[in-house]
């Protein structure tokens, strides 16, 4: 469970891919290297997804149980590809840096 910033900050250091319906997760996620799938439940979801060039990793939140297996596909196919000691480094650098300006306020 999250019950402070700290929390959330381990939570993204650990994570190894994020599937999300929430703006700030996927831009958080996003921002930090840290691989994003999306379930889109408005249009502002979709629309991330085309501007980072992945519209095909964004699917409706209404359709899950009809895109399932292209859900996990996605993350079986395209997961192999991806370096988690390169995106956990740099997910750590970033959130270090936000964390220590959060402490800050």
């Amino acid at each position: 469970s999250v019950s402070d910033i700290t929390d959330l900050v381990n939570l993204y250091r650990n994570a190894k891919a994020v599937i999300g319906a929430r703006m700030h997760s996927l831009i958080i996620a996003y921002s930090c290297h840290i691989p994003v799938l999306g379930l889109s439940w408005a249009s502002k979801v979709n629309e991330f997804f085309r501007i980072i060039n992945k519209p095909d990793f964004c699917f409706d939140i209404d359709k899950t149980g009809d895109c399932s297996c292209d859900i996990c596909y996605k993350l079986e196919n395209e997961m192999i590809g991806w370096n988690y000691d390169e995106i956990i480094s740099k997910a750590d650098e970033f959130l270090q840096d936000d964390f220590n300006q959060i402490k800050q306020l």
